[in-house]
């Protein structure tokens, strides 16, 4: 199943997107993007006669994360409602999802399902919702400028055979080191971030056994992240503090 369907996608819409084995789907890097840079990964299941393909949710679970109130406003709502019809798109679940025949065009499936996403997280623009940019960018060019190989969003299949993906990948002469970046605006969000980098870290723990090394960096220009966030992140990671560049540099060394 695997080979057949990233072959049609290959074949298709060329080798922008990128096809792995996820338990019981098949997950679809696309190159698109979310508003704040995130990759738009879609997930396809075989039925019987059919697919279903489907973003399991990460949609709406980014745009609830970027209100105030942990909910869409009813003008938003009504404006998802016109994207999703035009796009042939279902809501189930809190999903967005497609389905179609084996025989109907994968490729075009695809587009429609990113498109969607891609016009329902822009409805965020339309929210009086204070304005914030993540530290990714500013990471992006202090890595830059140390003359290192650096990859973005790498992926690496966990121990639960979950794809985990890292903020930064940086080949150093001696070794390699994953970073994880932790920025919010949102006390509530941040507890959110924290989970799931600590979830990362622990799937992917057996590449501490090839010279890798993690690195929790931490955006503290907002005061956000308890003591237990940073206990919790110490487990599997060295935890570092943004503002303290210094201390990052030692670990680029």
């Amino acid at each position: 199943m695997t080979l057949n369907i990233c072959e049609k996608i290959n074949q298709s819409i060329g080798g922008l997107f990128a096809c792995s084995p996820v338990n019981e789907f098949i997950q679809i890097s696309t190159p698109f993007i979310l508003p704040d840079g995130s990759v738009i990964d879609l997930f396809l299941k075989e039925k019987e006669e059919s697919y279903v393909l489907t973003d399991l949710g990460e949609t709406f679970g980014w745009l609830y994360l970027q209100t105030a109130a942990y909910s869409l406003s009813r003008n938003q709502e009504i404006i998802i409602k016109d994207i999703v019809i035009t796009h042939g798109v279902e809501q189930f679940n809190g999903m967005l999802i497609t389905r179609l025949k084996k025989d109907d065009n994968l490729a075009d499936a695809v587009l429609r399902l990113s498109q969607a996403i891609i016009r329902i997280a822009d409805t965020n623009s339309k929210l009086k919702v204070p304005t914030f940019e993540p530290i990714t960018e500013e990471v992006t060019e202090f890595l830059n400028k140390k003359n290192l190989t650096v990859e973005r969003d790498k992926k690496f299949i966990g121990m639960s055979g979950t794809t985990r993906t890292v903020d930064f990948c940086v080949h150093r002469p001696h070794g390699i080191t994953l970073i994880n970046t932790l920025s919010t605006p949102l006390r509530r969000t941040a507890s959110i971030r924290v989970d799931k980098v600590f979830t990362t870290w622990s799937e992917i723990s057996y590449l501490k056994d090839s010279k890798y090394n993690f690195i929790s960096l931490v955006d503290d220009s907002i005061n956000l992240w308890t003591k237990n966030n940073i206990t919790l992140l110490n487990r599997v990671s060295d935890v570092i503090k943004w503002s303290n560049r210094d201390d990052l540099q030692k670990f680029l060394e």
